[in-house]
This record gives C-alpha cells, sequence and structure tokens, in this order.
C-alpha cells in the first residue's frame, strides 16, 4: 500500500521525516476499494486506491466507476508533482543559504591573504564592498 502513496509524499531525509509526511498525507484518506469487500472485492494493492475519506464513505457498497479511478490517479500525481515542488523549493532555499555561509569565510581569508602578500590594499578591497 505504501506504494499507492506519490512519491514525494513519502520521501524525506530521514525515517522520522519520511513517516511524518506519509502520515501527513494519509490524514484525510482511506484505503478505498475498487469492488467492495461486500461483493467479493479483496485487500489486495491492486484493489484499492487512497481517497479521501468522505468520498469513500459517499460511495458506501458501490462498484468504484473507472471514471473515479482516473481522477484518483490524476489527483494523485498532481500531488506528487506538488510534493516534488515544495521539496525542491526548500531544498534550493537551503542550498542557497549553505553557499553563502561556506562562501563568505573563505573570500574573506582569499582576500585578507592577498592584502598580507602585498598583491591589493585593504583599502581597495573595502571600497569593493
Amino acid at each position: 500500500m505504501l506504494d499507492k502513496i506519490p512519491p514525494s509524499q513519502r520521501a524525506g531525509v530521514d525515517g522520522q521525516s519520511a513517516a511524518a509526511k506519509v502520515k501527513e498525507y494519509l490524514a484525510d484518506k482511506d484505503a478505498s476499494h475498487i469492488i467492495p469487500h461486500s461483493k467479493g472485492g479483496s485487500s489486495h494493492p491492486d484493489n484499492i486506491k487512497w481517497e479521501s475519506k468522505t468520498a469513500n464513505c459517499a460511495r458506501g457498497e458501490q462498484y468504484m466507476t473507472r471514471q473515479e479511478q482516473r481522477q484518483l490517479d490524476i489527483k494523485a500525481q498532481i500531488d506528487n508533482l506538488r510534493g516534488a515542488l515544495k521539496a525542491g523549493i526548500e531544498a534550493a532555499s537551503k542550498g542557497a543559504l549553505i553557499g553563502a555561509v561556506t562562501t563568505v569565510p573563505f573570500s574573506l581569508l582569499r582576500n585578507a591573504l592577498r592584502v598580507v602578500r602585498g598583491e591589493c590594499r585593504l583599502k581597495t578591497l573595502l571600497w569593493k564592498l
């Protein structure tokens, strides 16, 4: 059943963050049967789609239509894209911060060495800032 959750919704930097994302994704969902148990449907993953609790309860013991199945597949793809974009934005901002934090000390060191070697004057460096 874990494979039925969009990949970006079950990915994390560690087990705890991945588990938290899965828990958040499933908070308002039920494992909805395509063919209901009452009509001979199994609990095999091929017979189950993640669906909102309200939609699952509203269907009751009716078969899930092909259109409903397609809509759930499209929703899962959109959820996956949304999660991937969110993760990408978070990673980009963290990457920019890490880049700035690591670049500044090395830049200061490089320029300090240039001043010590006499390659440039401190006034010149300060003027450029």
